[in-house]
């Protein structure tokens, strides 16, 4: 799988040296790798785990495409294979070129305050940018950090503010977050830090510790858990977000001094802090992974297409044209749908049941399907229907 990164490997330690950098200077280097990807089975679902064991993830051999950057922060790439790249300390968007080389400056963003951790920070191209040239941007400023909307000149070698979409993000030294994307509903998905200051995370007032998700002219989607740009809260320092092949976020983000941690993030979620760090602590939403500071600390994050090569059946696709796969069929003949929501995982479920042998008898399908979590449970009309099913008998 090829990946793009500015410095780091999540999951490991930052291994600079190996990969033929000279010691310290990692930070201004900007490298192109193939990764290889460990088992599914050794990497995390949904039971918390830390790091360590399975296959170690084992990166190929590097490729410089540029040099010369001073504390690089943000990525984004942009129709014609370059990337621009941000940043931090001097407020500037570089150019890379597609296939490497010297990375002219495109230009300095207005108003950044350059701290121990803020500056000019996460940087996303608009999905029209060959249309309206507009990339977006979280930045610090010295009174406040704002997610702003920038327009690039045609021949790349200038940029203008556009317009402040959000405003009112505390600032300070540290614990800004930064990370912007836009997610596939087309809508802007910010990760804030709680500004050293851990009441932050869990004040609904406050835009710290949170992620926040607003429309791309600046508004606040109807379908947010509330009438504010807050999506989540009770973040601690939030580092990256990504999204999965079924428009799953996750979210990465660092701890204080026990667990760093990766999470889903659900419409209205609590994720725990300062009451929670990782797996210490009841309150909040539980992660999916954490990972201690001295193995490594989680940064930026993307999709690790981890099934790659292989074939991947959803419950879209069962059926053949218009005719249902027996399971399908079996489960409208036997009724065995409730509200909906569990069903196609009690579908794929049952298909997996039948191909692997398992549903020779009532009790052995009961105790396959008990890993559906729904209240439904397995109830006997899904049993009757998986059992019609593997005898292939009249549905």
């Amino acid at each position: 799988m090829e990946r793009e990164c500015a410095w780091f490997r999540p999951g490991d330690r930052c291994r600079a040296v190996e990969w033929g950098a000279e010691p310290g200077a990692c930070a201004e280097r900007l490298f192109r790798w193939v990764r290889g990807v460990g088992a599914a089975a050794d990497l995390p679902t949904t039971a918390p785990t830390s790091s360590g064991g399975g296959d170690a993830a084992t990166p190929g051999e590097p490729t410089e495409l540029t040099t010369g950057l001073d504390a690089p922060w943000g990525l984004t790439f942009l129709p014609d294979g370059s990337a621009l790249v941000s940043e931090r300390i001097t407020g500037e968007i570089l150019r890379v070129p597609a296939d490497g080389g010297d990375a002219p400056t495109v230009g300095a963003v207005p108003d950044v305050n350059a701290t121990s951790e803020g500056g000019f920070l996460g940087i996303v191209a608009s999905p029209d940018f060959a249309d309206d040239r507009t990339v977006y941007a979280s930045v610090s400023g010295a009174s406040e950090n704002r997610v702003v909307a920038l327009t690039i000149a045609e021949d790349h070698d200038a940029l203008a503010l556009d317009r402040v979409l959000l405003d009112g993000i505390r600032t300070a030294d540290r614990h800004h977050g930064g990370r912007i994307v836009i997610g596939s509903d087309g809508h802007l998905w910010i990760g804030t830090g709680d500004a050293f200051e851990p009441g932050n995370a869990a004040d609904d007032d406050s835009l710290n510790g949170k992620i926040l998700r607003i429309a791309t002219d600046g508004s606040v989607p109807r379908d947010n858990p509330g009438d504010s740009p807050i999506y989540s809260s009770g973040h601690r320092n939030v580092q990256g977000i990504a999204f999965g092949p079924d428009d799953t976020a996750y979210a990465s983000e660092l701890g204080h001094r026990t667990w760093d941690e990766v999470n889903v993030l659900r419409a209205g979620g609590d994720y725990g802090w300062p009451e929670s760090e990782g797996t210490q602590g009841s309150a909040g939403e539980e992660p999916i992974a954490v990972i201690h500071p001295d193995d490594a600390s989680p940064s930026g994050m993307t999709l690790a297409v981890m099934e790659d090569g292989r074939d991947i059946t959803t419950v879209e696709g069962l059926a053949r044209g218009d005719e249902l796969h027996p399971v399908q069929a079996a489960f409208i003949q036997r009724d065995a749908f409730r509200c909906g929501f569990c069903t196609s995982g009690q579908i794929m479920s049952a298909v997996a049941c039948i191909e692997e042998g398992h549903a020779g008898s009532d009790a052995e399908v009961r105790e396959w399907m008990s890993g559906n979590l729904c209240r439904c449970g397995c109830c006997p009309n899904i049993v009757e229907a998986v059992r019609d099913a593997a005898k292939g008998g009249k549905l």
